[in-house]
């Protein structure tokens, strides 16, 4: 178990534990329990767990253990299905290995190819990027992709789903066979994983259970309303709770824009992540996020995976995600790495049904709420269905 070790038990180096301790992060999960011995011992993995359970660092830690400044051209490459999950795990490779000098660069799909070639002039030792960007490099002969030790496939499922798989394969085919490869993922499809055996060389699966999709530190609630009703209910909510960060998930792309002026009209800071959006302007939305200059994000599902945003307390499904992986890639934006979350969904009458069903599905425990006066109160809770009038006080989301 992730509580009885330590991460200096799991053979990870003094230099990593003091970037980890300067984070706060002193023990660790359970995935990553499981994970680091077996990549350091060279192992291929298939693993699964969920969003924010520290799924990055249980593959970048051993590593970056395995490999030194001294060492010769690129030994990782690390396959993101987007440019923000790329440009986020470049991020963390760069802040734990700088000590060292061991450099991270991104490259990405839509981004100026020959900048990124001068970039890969810089000798990095990790590359994290979209497959296309990648496979396209190695064919142009600016990556040597014989000499890479290790492939990371993260977020392998939607990497599948969003069309990726010949280009990962292909990418794998290009290095030699002994290179180790880690695909990791919130979800496992067992299409997914029936075509990666190929690929892989007799792969530990770790921590498999669909019990443990969402963190078990997110509690989840709803609140009934009309539909016509529920900005107004978003607005009392954020009164009421005072995040100073939130995330708002709604379905749809083009309503994006409408939603954060009708927010901004109200006096609350908000920004929007949507697809019209260049790569450059949505890094400023998201930079202006996490500095906490934004106060409400508003995005879809496109952007529910990619974005490690930390001490995001709480998320608002402003419309029920479509199904129940979307909803674990939603809630998975808070409650990260140990810390606790909510989840709060807007539901209409009609819709009470799909809490019960993704309760049911995802192993989790929803329960209704309602605002009374400038306080949440509990109505429900769904797994004994036994009444509640417990009063939450508004400052309980600040202890």
């Amino acid at each position: 178990m992730a509580e009885n070790q330590s991460f200096a038990s799991l053979g990870i180096p003094g230099y990593l534990l003091e970037k980890l301790k300067n984070d706060n992060i002193r023990v660790p999960t359970g995935v990553q329990a499981e994970a680091i011995p077996l990549i350091l011992q060279g192992k291929d993995i298939i693993g699964q767990s969920p969003t924010g359970t520290g799924k990055t660092l249980a593959y970048l830690l051993p590593l970056l253990t395995g490999i030194s400044p001294q060492d010769k051209g690129v030994k990782i490459l690390v396959l993101a299905p987007t440019r923000e999950l790329a440009v986020q795990i470049a991020k963390v490779a760069n802040e734990l290995g700088e000590d060292q000098g061991i450099l991270t660069v991104p490259v990405l799909g839509g981004v100026n190819i020959n900048r990124q070639v001068d970039t890969l002039k810089k000798k990095p030792r990790l590359i994290v990027g979209t497959p296309g960007r990648v496979l396209e490099l190695i064919r142009m002969r600016k990556i040597n992709a014989q000499g890479v030790k290790s492939i990371v496939v993260d977020e392998a499922d939607k990497m599948w789903q969003m069309g990726f798989k010949e280009d990962v394969q292909a990418i794998i085919k290009s290095t030699l066979r002994d290179r180790q490869v880690i695909m990791v993922s919130a979800t496992v499809d067992p299409e997914m994983v029936a075509s990666s055996l190929m690929m892989l060389n007799q792969p530990e699966m770790v921590n498999l259970s669909p019990d443990t999709q969402i963190a078990g530190t997110i509690k989840h609630h709803y609140f009934v309303t009309q539909e016509k009703n529920k900005a107004e209910m978003l607005k009392k909510l954020i009164s009421i709770y005072k995040p100073p960060t939130a995330i708002v998930f709604i379905n749809s792309n083009k309503g994006v824009i409408p939603f954060v002026n009708r927010f901004r009209e109200f006096g609350f800071t908000a920004e929007g992540l949507h697809s019209e959006l260049n790569p450059q302007s949505r890094k400023s939305v998201l930079e202006k996020f996490r500095s906490g200059k934004v106060q409400l994000l508003v995005t879809t599902d496109l952007f529910a995976r990619g974005m490690d945003i930390k001490d995001v307390r709480i998320i608002f499904n402003f419309d029920i995600p479509i199904n129940s992986e979307y909803y674990i890639h939603r809630a998975g934006r808070t409650g990260r790495a140990g810390k606790s979350g909510l989840a709060v969904n807007f539901v209409t009458p009609e819709q009470k049904f799909i809490m019960a069903k993704y309760e049911k599905q995802l192993n989790i425990t929803v329960e209704e709420w309602a605002i009374s006066g400038d306080k949440v109160i509990q109505i429900r809770k769904r797994q004994n269905d036994s009444l509640s009038l417990h009063a939450k006080n508004k400052r309980n989301m600040n202890r």
